[in-house]
């Protein structure tokens, strides 16, 4: 079924992929993804350009520029075609599709959106989205104009079967133009089409009329003049990626014995019976049909393909980016996007140079300096020569600015003081032993303040050696009273020193939020508590990312508050877990 809806999704591209925007294809790089690509080319027929274009394609790439060479050789302008003018009446492929800069997705989404408005022929975009569970997700606006959605995982090599049909282009019958389709849908099943979409996560108006294309484009090719509730289901199912269910073949499995068990029994019935029957009666049938979808009731393929929908909407959205920690992770570590940087991606040109060590970048300022030189040099206004020099102005010059995701810094500060301070440093320890084994894949450090008695302690520098961790660990002391205020303070100047190494701190905290000591080491409880709540609240104002762990037994409102004025994301653990720790942290650090 999977596959078989896979080889319709190659038809309907074949037959009017333009009109369509494209696909977007959720599938890692396999055979099956080969296999599916390769039946598109046959369906759609090898003369239509097919142009691959990687995630990190520049914005000039696509939309094309000023040929620097064929200006100087013909004395005027002359504009290079680019990739998505190569491509007209093909396909572009888009390689890790959830990794393409913002600019490269507008670009994309506006040449969709003129394609649509002018009526022209354009390009199909097939987007491969390589994302998977705590990955960056795809842009939005460029998926939302898409109207298909296509997913591959799960589906066997073996089901792979290769059609054995002529091209689209080539056939005579089911071949559909590019701009629009023919097939009519009745007014009250389009009522029913609406509704049945309007019940989405997420579904939006570009989403129904991607519906209401591929219901017609389907009827198109099913030889029908007018679309029926089948077609609208199948335009659900394709236009949200959704997936049946076990449920739903076992119900069409005995919805098909119940049919022929019908079947059986009116063979049984005498020919009398069927001659009695006016000819009338398949008209009636067919006007009931058509008063069901008058009385405003969705008919039941839609409502199935509807439910299935949500849910592969919902699992789609439970993995994209929600929270802050997701915006700072767009490419797996939730380091701060730092500009102006000597290495990184590049991100753009600026006309002034982003540090003292940049070079200018030689074809940007060349196609910034060309248009003036007729205005410039007066020798060049009869004609252009060749030998005439350029005149570059300061002006032109053009610098290209990087930027990267920095490191990302752990800072733990555990309560160590009480009667439980044993078992909450020993579940540290372990929490940041086990992070340490993640930290050499994403660039991260690890630290730990300890605030017992009466002051804090820095017990380990930020890190990501774990030789040089556990050694530091070693015989790590507990007990005393707790200087809260204290080592919130502590932390806090370990992240300033961790920022202005250019690195991105997270600060988590493991304590009940009650402390009793206060920064001048005397015991007061309630100047205790003013100054922890004041450098939680500067702890806030600074944007310091911080995670606040509550190991009490009976989590009270005050570790809450604390949380609160921190801005920092607030957990309940009476019993202290080390893997559960890590789990949260790590689902931080990576954007989870």
């Amino acid at each position: 079924m999977r596959w078989a809806d896979a080889l319709l999704i190659a038809r309907l591209l074949a037959a009017g992929g333009s009109s369509l925007g494209g696909v977007r294809l959720r599938s890692g790089a396999g055979p099956v993804r080969d296999r599916w690509l390769e039946c598109l080319q046959q369906i759609a027929g090898k003369s239509r350009p097919v142009i691959r274009v990687p995630a990190s394609v520049a914005p000039s790439r696509l939309t094309g520029g000023i040929d620097i060479a064929a200006s100087l050789r013909a004395g005027q302008r002359v504009e290079e075609t680019g990739i998505l003018g190569r491509a007209e009446g093909g396909m572009v492929i888009l390689a890790m599709a959830e990794r393409t800069e913002r600019g490269v997705a507008a670009i994309l989404a506006q040449e969709l959106d003129r394609s649509r408005e002018r009526g022209q022929c354009g390009f199909c975009l097939i987007a491969l989205d390589e994302a998977e569970r705590g990955d960056a997700a795809m842009s939005a606006a460029l998926a939302d104009r898409l109207d298909i959605t296509l997913d591959l995982n799960g589906i066997a090599f073996g089901e792979t079967l290769v059609p054995d049909a002529a091209p689209v282009a080539e056939q005579e019958h089911g071949a559909l133009p590019a701009t629009a389709a023919r097939a009519e849908i009745p007014q009250a099943l389009l009522v029913a089409l609406a509704e049945a979409i309007t019940g989405i996560p997420g579904a939006s108006m570009r989403k129904f009329q991607a519906a209401v294309r591929l219901a017609r484009m389907i009827a198109d090719l099913e030889g029908r003049k007018e679309a029926i509730a089948p077609d609208c289901a199948a335009a659900i199912r394709l236009c949200f990626g959704a997936v049946g269910t076990g449920e739903m073949q076992e119900t069409d499995e005995e919805e098909s014995h119940q049919d022929d068990s019908q079947s059986s029994g009116d063979a049984d019935i005498p020919e009398s019976s069927a001659a009695d029957q006016e000819p009338g009666e398949d008209r009636d049938e067919q006007l009931d049909e058509r008063e069901q979808f008058r009385d405003g009731e969705v008919p039941d393929e839609m409502m199935v393909a509807a439910a299935n929908a949500s849910r592969a909407v919902s699992a789609l959205l439970a993995r994209a980016d929600n929270g802050r920690a997701s915006a700072l992770a767009r490419t797996g570590k939730s380091g701060a996007v730092r500009s102006g940087s000597r290495r990184g991606r590049p991100a753009g040109l600026v006309n002034r140079p982003p540090h003292a060590e940049a070079r200018p970048d030689v074809v940007a300022t060349l196609r910034a300096a060309i248009p003036w030189q007729k205005i410039r040099n007066p020798e060049a206004q009869a004609g252009w020569q060749a030998g005439t020099a350029l005149r570059i102005l300061p002006t032109d010059f053009r610098y290209v600015r990087f930027r990267h995701r920095t490191e990302s810094t752990a800072i733990f500060a555990v309560d160590a003081s009480g009667s439980t301070a044993i078992s909450r440093l020993s579940e540290a320890k372990g929490a940041i032993e086990l992070l340490l084994g993640d930290c050499y894949v994403r660039r991260d450090n690890v630290a730990l303040v300890a605030f017992r008695g009466f002051a804090a302690e820095t017990l380990l520098e930020p890190t990501r050696s774990l030789v040089r961790a556990k050694r530091s660990l070693t015989g790590l002391p507990g007990g005393g009273a707790t200087p809260l205020a204290g080592g919130i303070l502590r932390s806090l100047e370990l992240a300033s020193m961790v920022r202005r190494r250019g690195q991105s701190p997270l600060i988590v905290y493991l304590s009940d939020g009650r402390g009793n000591i206060a920064l001048d080491g005397t015991a007061n409880r309630e100047r205790a508590a003013e100054e922890a709540n004041s450098l939680a609240r500067q702890c806030g104002a600074m944007g310091f990312r911080s995670i606040f762990i509550d190991i009490a037994q009976r989590p009270r409102e005050t570790a809450r508050e604390l949380a609160s004025a921190m801005n920092a994301d607030y957990w309940p653990l009476p019993h202290v877990n080390a893997s559960l720790i890590t789990s949260i942290v790590s689902r931080t650090m990576k954007g989870g």
